[in-house]
């Protein structure tokens, strides 16, 4: 039996009018290069409709279809896949070097950035293990294997480095924790 979706209404205007902006940032700021480049003064936001938001609401769609209890339940190897992911741009012929910093991953025919990969993985995973958790946040028993948690994955980040990442990863934990 299938569960009816909710969706947040107010949620899903935030979040369409975050994209919205973002898309009219990245175009007015890559037009010239994209035109100096490819010729087209879209580009970047064709490529950024079609590989990232497209996307992303497909995989949207299909996230609200798993229950909430399987979510919670997949989130500790979420918490390990982060780690293997963050850990793979120091495997030789697999981790890039762009700019002076190891955070690529190349996998066949597709690069990308696992911090961004990371980012939302974390927040999923520290949510369900903090939800699993809200009675028993004392500083034994909460905070320090939460603080454990954050600390390694910040030993990862800095060695890539990317520090930039690592603030935004202290700040969602610490307003996770503290929520």
């Amino acid at each position: 039996m299938m569960s009816q979706v909710i969706l947040d209404k107010k949620l899903l205007i935030l979040t369409g009018s975050l994209l919205l902006f973002g898309l009219f940032v990245l175009s007015s700021a890559s037009a010239v290069l994209g035109f100096e480049r490819f010729g087209n003064t879209y580009y970047f936001l064709i490529r950024q409709v079609l590989f990232g938001i497209l996307p992303g609401i497909l995989f949207l769609f299909l996230a609200t279809l798993i229950p909430l209890q399987v979510w919670h339940k997949l989130a500790p190897f979420m918490l390990i896949g982060i780690f293997v992911v963050l850990g793979l741009v120091f495997v030789p012929g697999i981790g890039v070097r762009l700019g002076g910093a190891l955070r690529w991953v190349h996998l066949g025919p597709i690069t990308f950035q696992v911090s961004e990969i990371a980012k939302l993985g974390f927040i999923m995973a520290m949510a369900a293990w903090l939800a699993r958790r809200h009675d028993q946040l004392d500083l034994y028993r909460g905070f320090i294997p939460f603080a454990i948690i954050v600390a390694i994955l910040a030993a990862l980040l800095v060695a890539q480095p990317d520090v930039g990442t690592l603030l935004v990863f202290i700040g969602v934990a610490g307003a996770l924790y503290f929520l």
